[in-house]
Formats: structure tokens, sequence, C-alpha cells
């Protein structure tokens, strides 16, 4: 059994089992079809996660969702997958999840945002800071090169990336196209 995970901004979960079986759907009748596109829209800007499992563990402190195996996410603008996943957040005393404090992705980390993508063994992802951290063999590649490195730092908000040397000489690399296909490019246009 897979579970499935609704996750929507802010937190507020409503994890729902389904079976992997073929479930099918009602077909709206002419009357419902506006409340299917309401739904829809209002889908659409949620996140969704699937996993094999998902653990719950609640505190004083705030509470940790650990998914693992085939861990999937659906995102407005990006796809996620890895192999566990743990949502920590930060409870505020009242009787909510609390906020997103770190999200943690281990095993097979792949990101894509449009022609984007990101790989790594493991991503730390700050929301409060807007900040990911790539760590274990990143890589981070688009139609236009890569880059890759010990540890690499996104940061959204400027659009900046910083990569680090590891402790055993490993140095940053960027990959370009070849010099050749850039002076191609410039006479195209």
């Amino acid at each position: 059994m897979r579970l499935f995970l609704v996750l929507i901004p802010l937190l507020s979960f409503s994890p729902t089992l389904f079976s992997n079986t073929a479930a099918t759907e009602p077909v709206p009748s002419a009357n419902e079809s506006e409340s299917v596109e309401a739904t829809s829209a209002a889908a659409a800007q949620k996140t969704v996660i699937t996993s094999d499992r998902l653990d719950v563990i609640n505190t004083e402190k705030g509470n940790q969702f650990i998914f693992s195996g085939s861990v999937v996410i659906h995102g407005e603008d990006f796809i996620a997958e890895c192999d566990r996943m743990e949502v920590r957040t930060d409870s505020s005393g009242k009787n909510d999840f609390g906020a997103i404090s770190v999200i943690e992705a281990t095993g097979n980390v792949v990101i894509q945002q449009g022609d984007r993508i990101a790989s790594a063994g493991r991503a730390l992802i700050h929301p409060t800071s807007d900040e990911v951290i790539l760590e274990d063999n990143p890589k981070v590649k688009d139609g236009r090169g890569a880059v890759s490195g010990y540890r690499m730092i996104l940061h959204g908000a400027d659009r900046k990336i910083s990569v680090e040397p590891g402790p055993d000489g490993e140095q940053p690399r960027v990959e370009l196209p070849s010099l050749e296909s850039i002076r191609d490019i410039s006479n195209d246009e």
C-alpha cells in the first residue's frame, strides 16, 4: 500500500491511504463541473507527497513527518524524488502541526524545476531562509552547463550558488558548452 499525503502550503496535512490497484473516480456531471474546476485550481497550489510509508512523531517542540521508500514530491513548479524525507516542524503551542523548520531528503535526491536538475545524496531545505544545501556528490545542470563540488548552497532569494571545496582537495567544477558551440550560437543571432 502506498501513502498519499497532500501538503497544503504552511502545513495543513491530510493523509489518505490508497491501494496500488486501479482506482476509479466518478465522472462529474455537468452541474458538478464548476465545483471540479474550483477543486482542481486549489489542488494546483498544493504540494503532493507519495511514499511507501509515513511515520508521524508528535512532540512538545514540534512534529516529525518521516517518509520512506520511493518518495516523490510534486510541487507547483517542481518535482523531486528521494529514498527518505523527514519534515520537521516547530510547534506554535496550538493544536496545529506548526511551521516547517527544515526538510531533509536523503538517498538518490533529484530535484527538477524547469530544465534545471539538481542531484545529490542529501539535501537540506530551510524554508525560512530560502536556502537549499546539497551534499554527497551534488550537481546542478541545465541546458547551459553543469556545476558540481563537495557541497553546494543554493540561495533562493538572490539566485546565488556557493560551491565549497572538499576536505580531501575536491574542487568546484563547472562544465560549459564548447567554445565552438558558443561561437555558432552567437553567429546564428
